[in-house]
C-alpha cells in the first residue's frame, strides 16, 4: 500500500518513471518531429482530453494528462506527436500517440494555487483543453496505472493495473473497479489489480476504473486480435504407420499482421501421432508432424492457442497396398564353399513409392542353376523389405524368383570357385650349381578351401639367395611355373605365395641346396693392418686370411689348400725379419712350404714380427688337391705389410750414454751476434730402428733461440732444427742451473763429470788467462768460461723395463763474442828466446794465442792470414792462412817462420830483420797486427 507524503512527491516520483518508461516521454523544448506533420493526409482532430487527478497540490505534485489524436472518420492516429502546455507549472512538451491514438504528458504543479489550463495541440486546427486545480493541500489523491498498455487478446495475457492513494483513513473495501473488456482480479491489500485479456480475433480497447467516494481514476490497456490458422499438407496420407503430413500453426496479429513468436500451441489428432505442444518461431509458426496410423480413415487434427482459440484441419488416411517391388542380390558372386552367403532382398512399396506395412509375404524359389540353400517364405518388415540368404554348393549360375501379390521378378547369383585357401610348390631338382646358369623348375599350384583349383591368379615366387621368375599368373589347371638359378653358394629357400582376398597371403617353400664351382681367385687381408717390433708395447702379431672364391665370387668348398711365404719387398730399405705360423701353431714358414687348407673358404695363419722395422709382402696361392699349383695360377701378393719400430729408447735412465737419440750441431762454434747453426737428431728405437715418422723432438738451450716447427722426425728417424746465437746470452750458471737443462728422467743437475758420464766441464780454452767475473757462481775460480751453451734434446720412450722413459742427448755450443785488444788477454805470440836466427833451411816456431772476451775461441769459419814484413826480404811462413774448423775451437794457432834464401838464385841473396804481420777477418771482428815482442833475423848462408 502505497501513501502520500509531503504533497505527493513520492507518487509523482514513481508515475513519472513508469510513464516514461512506458510512452516514452522525452522532456525537451522542441519536439524530434514536426507536430505540424501529418501522418494521415486528413484533418486530425483531439479528443478525450482527460487530467488524472484534476486536483493535485503545490509544489510539485503531478497530474497524468491524456488526449486521443483521431482522424476525421474516428479512426486512430498513430505514432504522431501531440504537444502541450500549461499556464502554470510544467508539462511534458510533447508526446507520441500510441497504437489507440492516445498521447499522455505529466503535469507538475508550481507554488501558487489556483486553476491550471494545459492545453493539446496538432498542428494548427487541432486543440484541447482541460483545468486542473492547484490546492495547497489536496484532501485525497487516487491514482492507477497499468504497467503494460497493450496485451495479446489470447485470454492468458495480463499486466498488473497499481492504485496508489494518498489518505491515511484509506478504506480498500470502498473501492470500486470495472473494466470494458477483459478479466479483473483484486488483491486483498487493495492496492494492486491483474487484467488479464479476452480471446478475441480484433483489437479492443480496456478502459479500466476504479472510484472511492466521489473519487475516481481511469486507464486504458489495448487487447490485440489474434489471427491463428491451421493447414496439413499433404491432406491425405498412407494408412502405413509411416507417413508423415506436416501440419502448420500461423499466430500473428490481426491489426499489424506482426508474427507472435515465443508462444505455445497445443496439437491433438483424432487419428495418427502428433507432438503435444510447439512453440511459434520468428515467423509466427510452429510445425508439428502428423504420422499415420496402420488403420485407414480422417484423422480431425486440433490445435490450441491461448486460452480458448481453436483451429482445425482434417487429414485422410489411405489404405497401403502393394504396388511396386525392387529387388537386389549382394554381392551378385559367391564361392561354392557352402558357407558365404549372398542377400536376395525384395523392397515393396505402394502406389505413392513409400513402403508398404510390415507382414506382406514374399515367396522365393530356384528356376534353375546349382544347389543352392536358403529360405523361400519371408515377410515384409516395417521397411516394406523381405530378404533371404543364399549359400551355393556348387558352380553355376542360380536363377530365383521372387513373387509377392500381383508382382514377381528374378534375379541371378554366380557361383564359383572360392578364394585363395592353399597353394603347394614342387621343384624338379634339390641341388644345382651356383653358376648363374644350372636352373630348377618350380611349380606351383593354387586351390580354394574346397580343393577347386584356382585360374588367373597371380603367384609371386622369392628366393632368400639366387635368381627367381618373381611373378607368374596360374593357367586354366591352376598352376604357375617359375625358374630359379643362382651365383651364391648356400642353401636357398624359395618361396611361392598368393594374396588372399580378405588381406594377408598364403605360401609354400622349398629348398634348393646350391653347390660352389672351382677356384677361381684368392683375396688377402690382414687382421689389423699393421704390426711392431717385438716388445715395444705394440701388437706384434697378426692374423693374415686368404680368402678363395670361384668365378661367381662364393666362398669354395672347405679343405681347398691354400700355401703362404714371405716375399721381399724392395721399396722397403729394411725388410723385417717376421715369422709365419699356423693358427694352431703346428706349421711354421718359412721353415716349411705345407699349405693351410680353407675353412668356410679361408685360410689363416699369424704373423709375428722380429726386432727389425720395414715392410715386406705375404703371398698365398692356391694348390691343387694333390699340393700342384693351378694351371694358370691362382695367388695374390699382398700390399706392404709394415712393421712399425718402436718408440723413441734409453736403456738406462740413469746412463745418458744408453741413450739411442743422439743430437749433432753442423759448427759448434758460432758468432754471438744471431749467428745460426744446423742441429740434427737422430732417434732409435730398442733394436736401433729409426722411430716412426712423425715422432715429436722437444728441445731446451741456455742460450739462444731453437726454432722447433715441425718437431718431428722423418721416415729415417731424422729432424732438423736450427739455432740462432741470441738473448739471452749463455753463462756457466745458466749452463748447469737453467730450468729444463737437467736431467731429463731424473732431474739431477749435470755436473761435471761422475762415474754414470752425465756430467760435463766447460772447457779453460784460455787456460785461465780470462777470469769470468760476469754470472760465475757455479765456479767461483772463475776458470770455466760464460758463452757456452748447454743443448739438450730429449723425446718420449721406453727403456728396458718397458717403462715411460725419455730418450736424450746434449751438446755445448760456444757463442763467440768480440776480440779484446790487450795482449794479455787478446792477441800473443810466443817465440824462442834467444833463438831468433833463422839460418838456411831453418824454421822457428811462433805460436798465435787468440780469444773473445769470455776467453773462448773465435767462431768457426773465421780467416787467419800470416805474413813476413818486409816482403824484399827471403823469408817465409807457413801456413800462411788457416780456417777455423766447424768444431768449438781453439786460442793457440802455430806457424813457423823459415829462412828462404836460396844459393844462386837469380834476384840474389836477401838476408835481414822481418817482423810478422797477422790479419784475422772473422765474425768477431777483423783484425791486423804486427808482432809486438821481437823480430827474426833471416841468415845470409
Amino acid at each position: 500500500m502505497f501513501r502520500l507524503h509531503d504533497h505527493g512527491s513520492i507518487i509523482g516520483l514513481l508515475l513519472i518513471g513508469i510513464l516514461a518508461l512506458t510512452f516514452g516521454i522525452t522532456c525537451t523544448q522542441k519536439s524530434p518531429l514536426d507536430p505540424s506533420e501529418s501522418l494521415h493526409e486528413r484533418a486530425p482532430m483531439l479528443v478525450d482530453m482527460t487530467a488524472s487527478p484534476g486536483t493535485v497540490g503545490v509544489n510539485g505534485a503531478f497530474s497524468v494528462v491524456r488526449v486521443r489524436l483521431l482522424d476525421e472518420d474516428r479512426a486512430p492516429f498513430r505514432n504522431a506527436w501531440v504537444r502541450f502546455s500549461a499556464s502554470a507549472g510544467s508539462v511534458t512538451d510533447s508526446a507520441r500517440t500510441d497504437t489507440s491514438g492516445f498521447a499522455q504528458a505529466i503535469y507538475r504543479s508550481g507554488q501558487r494555487e489556483g486553476t491550471v489550463t494545459v492545453t493539446a495541440r496538432y498542428g494548427d486546427a487541432a486543440v484541447q483543453r482541460i483545468q486542473i486545480a492547484i490546492v495547497q493541500k489536496p484532501d485525497f489523491e487516487l491514482v492507477i496505472q497499468a504497467e503494460r498498455k497493450s496485451l495479446l487478446a489470447n485470454g492468458i495475457d495480463s499486466t498488473n493495473i497499481s492504485i496508489l492513494y494518498s489518505a491515511s483513513d484509506f478504506d480498500p473495501s470502498k473501492l470500486s473497479v470495472n473494466t470494458t473488456a477483459g478479466r479483473l482480479s483484486y488483491s486483498p491489500r487493495g492496492d494492486r489489480l491483474l487484467l488479464t485479456s479476452p480471446v478475441s480475433t480484433t483489437d479492443i480497447l480496456s478502459v479500466v476504473t476504479v472510484s472511492y467516494d466521489q473519487y475516481m481514476a481511469v486507464d486504458t490497456v489495448k487487447f490485440r486480435g489474434i489471427w491463428f490458422t491451421l493447414e496439413a499438407s499433404p491432406d491425405q496420407i498412407l494408412a502405413d504407420g509411416r507417413s508423415v503430413s506436416r501440419v502448420m500453426a500461423v499466430l500473428k496479429e490481426t491489426s499489424s499482421s506482426l508474427a507472435i513468436p515465443n508462444q505455445k500451441v497445443s496439437f491433438g489428432a483424432t487419428l495418427g501421432l502428433i507432438p503435444m505442444t510447439g512453440q511459434t518461431d520468428v515467423r509466427g509458426v510452429v510445425e508439428a508432424d502428423l504420422t499415420s496410423a496402420t488403420t485407414s480413415g480422417t484423422s480431425e487434427v486440433t490445435a490450441t492457442y491461448g486460452a480458448t482459440l481453436t483451429r482445425r484441419v482434417s487429414v485422410g488416411f489411405l489404405p497401403s497396398e502393394p504396388t511396386y517391388m525392387v529387388v537386389t542380390v549382394s554381392p551378385p558372386v559367391i564361392p561354392a564353399d557352402g558357407t558365404t552367403a549372398s542377400t536376395i532382398t525384395a523392397v515393396v512399396t505402394d502406389f505413392s513409392n513409400n513402403p508398404v506395412p510390415a507382414g506382406i509375404p514374399v515367396t522365393f524359389t530356384r528356376l534353375t542353376g546349382p544347389n543352392v540353400n536358403f529360405q523361400n517364405q519371408k515377410q515384409t518388415d516395417e521397411n516394406g523389405r523381405a530378404s533371404t540368404s543364399l549359400t551355393a554348393l556348387g558352380l553355376g549360375t542360380a536363377v530365383i524368383e521372387v513373387v509377392t501379390a500381383l508382382l514377381r521378378d528374378t534375379v541371378t547369383v554366380a557361383c564359383i570357385e572360392g578364394p585363395v585357401d592353399q597353394v603347394t610348390l614342387i621343384t624338379d631338382k634339390e641341388e644345382i650349381r651356383a653358376d648363374a646358369i644350372e636352373t630348377a623348375l618350380l611349380t606351383a599350384t593354387v586351390q580354394d578351401a574346397q580343393g577347386f583349383r584356382l585360374a588367373r591368379e597371380v603367384v609371386h615366387f622369392s628366393a632368400t639367395i639366387g635368381n627367381i621368375t618373381e611373378t607368374a599368373v596360374t593357367d586354366q589347371n591352376g598352376t604357375a611355373t617359375a625358374r630359379f638359378s643362382s651365383g651364391q653358394v648356400g642353401s636357398a629357400v624359395v618361396t611361392a605365395s598368393v594374396a588372399r582376398s580378405g588381406g594377408g597371403a598364403v605360401s609354400a617353400s622349398r629348398t634348393i641346396r646350391l653347390t660352389a664351382g672351382g677356384p677361381f681367385s684368392v683375396n688377402l687381408e690382414f687382421n689389423p693392418k699393421e704390426i711392431g717390433v717385438k716388445e715395444t708395447g705394440q701388437n706384434q702379431t697378426l692374423e693374415i686370411i686368404a680368402t678363395v672364391r670361384d668365378g661367381k665370387n662364393n666362398i669354395v668348398d672347405d679343405s681347398t689348400l691354400v700355401r703362404f711365404s714371405i716375399i721381399r719387398d724392395e721399396a722397403s730399405p729394411r725388410h723385417p725379419d717376421i715369422s709365419l705360423y699356423s693358427i694352431d701353431g703346428s706349421i711354421s714358414y718359412p721353415i716349411t712350404t705345407t699349405p693351410i687348407p680353407t675353412v668356410a673358404g679361408a685360410a689363416r695363419v699369424s704373423c709375428s714380427s722380429g726386432i727389425i722395422a720395414g715392410s715386406a709382402r705375404i703371398r698365398a696361392e692356391v694348390l691343387q688337391s694333390n699340393g700342384m699349383p693351378h694351371h694358370p695360377t691362382i695367388q695374390a701378393t699382398s700390399t706392404p705389410l709394415v712393421v712399425h719400430a718402436g718408440p723413441p729408447y734409453i736403456e738406462d735412465v740413469n746412463d745418458v750414454r744408453t741413450s739411442h737419440l743422439t743430437i749433432v750441431a753442423r759448427r759448434l762454434n758460432i758468432w754471438a751476434g744471431l749467428d745460426t747453426t744446423l742441429l740434427t737428431v737422430i732417434v732409435g728405437d730398442r733394436y736401433n730402428n729409426p722411430v716412426e715418422t712423425g715422432t715429436a723432438v722437444y728441445f731446451t738451450t741456455s742460450g739462444g733461440v731453437v726454432t722447433t716447427n715441425n718437431s718431428f722426425t722423418n721416415e729415417g728417424g731424422l729432424l732438423n732444427q736450427t739455432i740462432t746465437a741470441a738473448n739471452p746470452q749463455p753463462t756457466v750458471n745458466r749452463f748447469y742451473l737453467y730450468e729444463g737443462l737437467q736431467d731429463p728422467n731424473t732431474g739431477q743437475i749435470l755436473e761435471p763429470p761422475n762415474q754414470n758420464g752425465l756430467g760435463f766441464t766447460i772447457p779453460d780454452f784460455d787456460d785461465g788467462a780470462v777470469i769470468n767475473t760476469y754470472d760465475n757462481s757455479h765456479d767461483p775460480t772463475g776458470r770455466q768460461n760464460n758463452g757456452v751453451a748447454r743443448i739438450i734434446a730429449w723425446a718420449e720412450g721406453m727403456d728396458a723395463a718397458g717403462r715411460s722413459a725419455k730418450a736424450w742427448d746434449w751438446l755445448p755450443l760456444v757463442f763467440s763474442t768480440n776480440i779484446a785488444w790487450s795482449d794479455e788477454n787478446s792477441l800473443s805470440v810466443i817465440a824462442a828466446v834467444g833463438d831468433t836466427i833463422a839460418f838456411q833451411g831453418q824454421n822457428k816456431r811462433i805460436t798465435l794465442t787468440i780469444w773473445d772476451r769470455n776467453g773462448n775461441p773465435i767462431a768457426s769459419g773465421s780467416r787467419i792470414r800470416a805474413e813476413t814484413v818486409p816482403t824484399s826480404i827471403q823469408a817465409k811462413i807457413e801456413p800462411a792462412e788457416i780456417i777455423t774448423g766447424k768444431d768449438m775451437g781453439q786460442v793457440h794457432y802455430n806457424f813457423s817462420v823459415g829462412n828462404a834464401i836460396e844459393i844462386g838464385s837469380a834476384g840474389g841473396m836477401k838476408p835481414g830483420w822481418v817482423s810478422i804481420k797477422f790479419t784475422v777477418d772473422s765474425p768477431n771482428g777483423k783484425i791486423i797486427d804486427m808482432l809486438s815482442k821481437g823480430q827474426f833475423f833471416i841468415a845470409p848462408p
